[in-house]
């Protein structure tokens, strides 16, 4: 068997908040919108789903006074399209597989036949610790300056992409160092030990703890989250996000590869 199957394994880890996407938190009902939330503690989870022919403008901002939306959005497109206009006329489409970053100053159409669903992620703290894509990617990064108010990039062509022992991850820029997000995918018998731990620098190869802050969400296999001091274990499985505090250890469960996706909104 793969991974470690007769550890004793219970929700008990401190440093994991973990939501289920079919028990959300709070549910917001808007015309022709609905917005899932996921309270993770040091960070929210939303799903959002549109109708087609929705505007943010009509829908949303009329009720407000407002034309545009003052809100930032990192997240994935999950299913169908969005168009988004800034208010200084930069225009982009993001669809199904698009990561994408859209800042404060838009508005946004469903122009398509089928719902958009989208997953974002919102940090609730500025951390001195890194993410995921940060920590084990950390030359990724931009000499620009000017902020970007739309951007997006897809897994299938990465900013750079990272093999370790059993596993592969993928990162993704969005802006200038304004958004990540990483695509993990772990074969059975991977631990964070074995595998992250090999992408630090040389002075952090002894760490006994993964030093990053995680958050996103699974979409195959299971996979342990453990704090390092005590052994308290957490598993996450498809259908669920979560945040992984630093001071962790990990490894995949039983003989089914892992994969998740994780976003960082604060650089």
């Amino acid at each position: 068997m793969g991974g470690n199957a007769s550890k004793q394994l219970v929700d008990e880890n401190p440093l994991v908040t973990r939501c289920k996407f079919d028990d959300p938190t709070e549910v917001v009902v808007l015309p022709k919108a609905k917005i899932e939330k996921f309270d993770l503690k040091t960070a929210l989870g939303m799903r959002v789903t549109v109708e087609p022919g929705w505007e943010w403008a009509r829908d949303v901002g009329e009720a407000q006074g407002k034309k545009y939306c003052p809100v930032r959005h990192v997240g994935i497109v999950e299913q169908g399209q969005i168009n988004v206009t800034t208010k200084d006329g930069a225009k982009m489409r993001y669809a199904a597989g698009d990561v994408y970053l859209i800042e404060p100053g838009h508005n946004a159409k469903n122009k398509q036949g089928v719902n958009f669903v989208g997953y974002e992620f919102v940090s609730k703290i500025n951390t001195d610790a890194a993410g995921g894509g940060s920590t084990y990617a950390a030359e990724v990064a931009s000499s620009e300056v000017e902020v970007k108010q739309l951007d997006k990039a897809s897994f299938a062509a990465p900013s750079v992409s990272k093999t370790m022992p059993n596993g592969e991850a993928c990162v993704c820029m969005l802006g200038n160092n304004q958004a990540k997000s990483m695509r993990a995918t772990l074969q059975p018998g991977w631990t964070w030990k074995t595998g992250a731990r090999t992408l630090l620098p040389p002075e952090k190869q002894t760490l006994e703890a993964c030093p990053a802050r995680h958050v996103g969400y699974i979409t195959k296999g299971k996979f342990a989250m453990i704090d390092a001091k005590t052994g308290k274990t957490t598993i996450v499985a498809p259908g669920m996000c979560y945040v992984c505090e630093p001071g962790h250890d990990a490894e995949v469960l039983g003989d089914e590869t892992v994969e998740f996706i994780e976003f960082e909104t604060i650089l």
